[in-house]
């Protein structure tokens, strides 16, 4: 065999390797903070490779879409140089605002068929937009819902090919590979069903508390300007829901009330909240439980339960550490909730038993969800 061959071939086999050793890199770009995170697997155990935490740059983003990438993959770049990193794959999802998202009703098809349904309902869902200019994705989402099993639920997320590229040109301007563009649920769903299968909860007082898998677990994700309510059972995406309502209503109310920046603000809400600003805050909190309350009634509503079956909220996203928000929840809806880490059984960097709980883990499991994407591990 010629030199050059056998040398293509030892390529191939070293890129499998390390594609098969390390995951592809997850990256959170939200409006407020950047999250990136890669996973190592050595011999069936999990570890964190490299992750990182730290502010979106001011002026990134508008309305919740990429408007500066060149600022953006500057940063990104800039976390990538340091060492450690290994250059696979990133993969990224749209924020909430960059898509509709809805769900859709079929008769049992082909995927051939299947795809040519979910394309014109894509261009249902943005009917201004030119046939070439529309990028869609789906998933089934609960193939017990629907009657006499003939017909299925399908989640349908749509966005334009411009607003797709704004994402990806990012990767681009960094010099990155992009491996995969999806939407929110489908992170957030894919990193909540393996730590549900891996039994990774998290709660102060009790780290043990495990839902069963056969019945529907709900995570609440509090981001930024959205919080996002998912509800999974037996390995599927039953239900998900993005409320506009997030921390940045809550900085919003301290920035008022001390006349301060924004950033100062979301000091006083995190580090040195006072007893008068925890009482401020809690038209808010009611105002959210009141919006996760209709949203699992919707879900109730929708698939004919008429028994209360949610016995445990988990909360994620940094809005989780709001004052007085979770006890609130839990209290107006009488359901009891948790902390989900994801990465709470995940040998990390600088930990001696693999299991160190970090506050800063609770901001992961969108980029989790997105590292594990088409990872064998």
């Amino acid at each position: 065999m010629p030199a050059i061959a056998e040398k293509a071939i030892r390529k191939k086999k070293k890129s499998a390797a390390l594609r098969n050793k390390y995951s592809s890199i997850g990256l959170d770009l939200g409006s407020a903070m950047i999250k990136m995170i890669q996973l190592h697997n050595h011999k069936g155990k999990l570890s964190v490779n490299k992750s990182f935490i730290g502010r979106t740059p001011e002026g990134a983003f508008e309305a919740g879409v990429p408007a500066n990438p060149d600022l953006l993959a500057r940063k990104i770049r800039t976390v990538i140089n340091t060492k450690g990193w290994h250059d696979i794959h990133v993969n990224l999802s749209l924020n909430p605002q960059a898509f509709s998202f809805r769900t859709v009703r079929l008769p049992l098809m082909g995927s051939r068929a299947l795809n040519k349904a979910m394309y014109w309902e894509a261009l249902q869902s943005l009917p201004q937009a030119e046939e070439e200019e529309i990028v869609f994705d789906y998933c089934l989402q609960n193939r017990f819902s629907a009657n006499d099993n003939k017909e299925r639920d399908y989640i349908l997320a749509v966005t334009s090919k411009n607003t797709a590229e704004k994402y990806t040109d990012i990767l681009d301007l960094a010099g990155l590979k992009c491996g995969a563009l999806e939407v929110e649920p489908l992170s957030l769903f894919r990193s909540f069903n393996t730590a549900n299968s891996r039994q990774i909860y998290l709660n102060e007082t009790d780290p043990a508390i495990i839902p069963s898998r056969s019945k529907p677990a709900a995570l609440i994700y509090i981001g930024y300007y959205n919080s996002a309510v998912l509800i999974t059972g037996e390995d599927e995406l039953l239900f998900y829901r993005s409320i506009k309502l997030g921390t940045y209503n809550f900085i919003r109310i301290l920035q008022d009330k001390h006349m301060c920046s924004a950033g100062d603000a979301e000091k006083h809400l995190f580090n040195s909240t006072t007893t008068a600003d925890k009482k401020m805050l809690i038209p808010a909190c009611k105002q959210l439980a009141m919006k996760i309350e209709q949203t699992l009634n919707t879900w109730l509503d929708q698939y004919g339960e008429t028994e209360p079956v949610l016995q445990q909220l988990h909360f994620s996203g940094g809005g989780a550490f709001i004052p007085g928000l979770r006890a609130l929840i839990e209290k107006h809806l009488q359901i009891k909730q948790f902390l989900y880490n994801p990465l709470i059984n995940i040998n990390q960097p600088g930990s001696k038993n693999g299991s160190a709980q970090n506050r800063e883990d609770i901001f992961f499991p969108l980029a989790h969800g997105l590292a594990l994407r088409g990872w064998s591990n």
